[in-house]
C-alpha cells in the first residue's frame, strides 16, 4: 500500500485521470452540446498538466523530471500569456451598429455567416487593423460564449 501513495503513483493516476476527461470533452456529442464545459475543461487541463508532469518525474524513477518538463513549458508560457492578455482586453465594451445574416446554403444555419459593425470602444489598442486579422467578440444578445470574427 506504500507504493500506491507514492508520489508517481499518485501524479501517474491523476495524469491518467485528466487524460480521460479531456478524451470524454473532446467527444463530437459533448463538444457541440456543452462547448463551455469543453474550453474550461481544457483551460484547466493546460494549468495542472505541466504541473503534475513536473511532480510525476521529480523522483527520477526512469531519470526524468525537469527535462521532460521544459519543452512542454515552451508551448504553455505563451499560450498562457496569451489567455492572460486577451482576459485583460476583454474589458472594453463596443456600440452594436447593424447586423447582416446570410444563411447557408438551403436556409440552413450551417454556412451562414454573420457580419457585425460596431464602433471601436474607448481605448482600442490595435489602431492599424486590417482585414484578415480578428477580434474576439461576445454577444450576449446571441450567446453568453466568445467567438473570433474576421476584421
Amino acid at each position: 500500500l506504500g507504493v500506491l501513495s507514492s508520489m508517481p503513483v499518485v501524479t501517474g493516476l491523476l495524469l491518467i485521470a485528466l487524460l480521460g476527461l479531456g478524451g470524454l470533452m473532446a467527444r463530437d456529442s459533448v463538444r457541440r452540446r456543452c462547448f463551455s464545459w469543453f474550453r474550461a475543461t481544457h483551460q484547466l487541463m493546460a494549468a495542472i498538466w505541466p504541473v503534475l508532469l513536473l511532480l510525476h518525474g521529480s523522483n527520477n524513477w526512469l531519470g526524468i523530471g525537469v527535462p521532460l518538463i521544459l519543452p512542454f513549458l515552451v508551448f504553455f508560457v505563451p499560450y498562457w500569456l496569451d489567455v492572460l492578455l486577451r482576459w485583460k482586453r476583454r474589458l472594453g465594451r463596443a456600440e452594436l451598429v447593424g447586423v447582416l445574416v446570410r444563411d447557408g446554403p438551403g436556409g440552413q444555419t450551417k454556412g451562414s455567416v454573420m457580419r457585425l459593425d460596431f464602433h471601436k470602444p474607448s481605448g482600442w489598442r490595435w489602431r492599424n487593423s486590417r482585414a484578415g486579422m480578428y477580434a474576439r467578440m461576445c454577444v450576449p444578445e446571441i450567446s453568453s460564449e466568445w467567438h473570433d470574427f474576421t476584421i
